[in-house]
């Protein structure tokens, strides 16, 4: 056969196949059958039967070095790996002790095979993997496979999401790594960086790592939130069936948003940094999350100012954005009344019960709220506004006996006797 071309060469490896099939069936012979279907494949590596007859007898003789050569041969001689051959294997390997032999002679295949192009190497690498998770339930074997593939192939998804799988024993660095690479390679996963958030956060405890990975979720869940639909509330959003896309089930933005929000909250705290406290719960309470939530977050976020940041101005401000949304909030109104009188601004106190009176429900409780804006009016000099805003009391009801003796001692202090005889 030396010198012969191409097609000779296919032909006679056409004629050894024949004569390997007649020694394996007619005489039985499978050492001597396998040794004629090795040399026909090293005659036409591409051919898929003689690689399949090759594999087939190899495991019938227990020559696992045959088998696993023919598939890698094939394998190069195609560009390719074909998915006859893994099937083959799959059909003729049985029990434990021949998987192990297979995958054991697959390896060594694949480590001597260096010309292979890197995406036949990364797929014999995938399917080893494979077999090693799913034929002998080894884990460890099966993730040095999965991650020498994946050096061949860095944002595979499909790689990286069945090394995650394996990597989810331990929840350990490399599987961090793994999430953030499979989130990237699937358009930025958010359950993903959730995932490895919790496992940062909680497993590793590498508060930095933890951090860099929340912001991230946490800027990206917001971004999409907003592309959604930037109105909507977050409760009718959770209700949606347009979601993030995700490897598993659709993830609301909602719920990560506040989720990522908390955990840097407790970050921040935990650093002593109230400043970034503050501003990711500000932050996160413009987006439309309900009312409810958005509100709790700027409370928080001017408790942080007012206690943990000694900023009185800051909260201030805070409670004010709060009190003009809703001036029954009494939380807001207390605080503010406090900060008010702790910094001597008695003109912002007065404002701020003077839109309460405005806003209360009922007659009582504005009479109420007209005394102690008159006893402002007085403290700050201007006894004219303070008389008319009793008289507004009395206006409105008439026999208001506590408004009636303020007025009136009001004017006995200003000796205003004409107004008082009147009253």
């Amino acid at each position: 056969v030396m010198g012969a071309g191409t097609a000779e060469m296919t032909w006679i490896a056409g004629l050894r196949f024949r004569l390997g099939e007649i020694i394996e069936r007619r005489l039985e012979d499978v050492e001597r059958a396998l040794a004629v279907f090795v040399q026909a494949a090293a005659d036409a590596p591409s051919d898929l039967p003689i690689a399949q007859a090759t594999i087939r007898v190899g495991a019938r003789a227990k020559r696992w070095d045959a088998a696993a050569g023919a598939l890698v041969s094939a394998s190069r001689a195609l560009g390719r790996m074909p998915d006859e051959l893994p099937g083959t294997v799959e059909e003729f390997v049985v029990g434990p002790e021949p998987w192990d032999g297979m995958t054991r002679a697959l390896g060594a295949g694949l480590e001597q095979a260096t010309d292979l192009l890197p995406s036949v190497s990364r797929d014999l690498e995938a399917r080893l993997g494979v077999w090693h998770r799913d034929r002998r339930g080894d884990p460890d074997l099966a993730e040095a496979a999965f991650a020498r593939a994946l050096a061949r192939d860095t944002e595979n998804a499909e790689l990286l999401s069945s090394l995650a799988q394996i990597q989810r024993r331990a929840k350990g660095r490399p599987l961090i790594d793994s999430l953030l690479r499979l989130s990237r390679a699937t358009g930025g996963d958010l359950d993903l960086l959730r995932e490895a958030a919790e496992i940062a956060t909680t497993t590793v405890r590498d508060r930095g790592l933890a951090k860099s990975i929340l912001e991230s979720l946490h800027a990206m869940a917001k971004q999409r939130w907003l592309a959604q639909e930037p109105a909507m509330s977050s409760r009718r959003l959770e209700a949606l069936e347009s979601t993030v896309v995700t490897v598993g089930a659709p993830v609301p933005c909602a719920p990560l948003v506040d989720w990522a929000m908390r955990e840097l909250v407790q970050i921040y705290e935990s650093e002593e940094n109230p400043e970034g406290m503050l501003a990711v719960l500000v932050e996160t309470s413009k987006l439309p999350f309900d009312r409810v939530d958005s509100r709790a977050m700027v409370h928080q976020a001017a408790r942080i100012a007012r206690d943990m940041l000694d900023d009185a101005e800051r909260a201030i401000l805070l409670y004010l954005s709060l009190f003009e949304a809703d001036s029954s909030d009494e939380e807001a109104v207390s605080a503010l009344t406090t900060l008010y009188e702790k910094l001597g601004k008695r003109a912002e106190l007065l404002a701020l019960e003077r839109r309460r009176v405005q806003d209360a429900s009922s007659s009582a409780r504005r009479i109420e709220l007209r005394l102690s804006a008159a006893r402002i009016e007085r403290s700050l000099g201007d006894v004219a506004a303070a008389a008319s805003t009793l008289r507004e009391n009395l206006s409105e009801s008439p026999r208001h006996s506590e408004s009636a003796r303020e007025l009136a001692r009001l004017f006995e202090e200003t000796a205003r006797f004409g107004e008082l005889v009147d009253l």
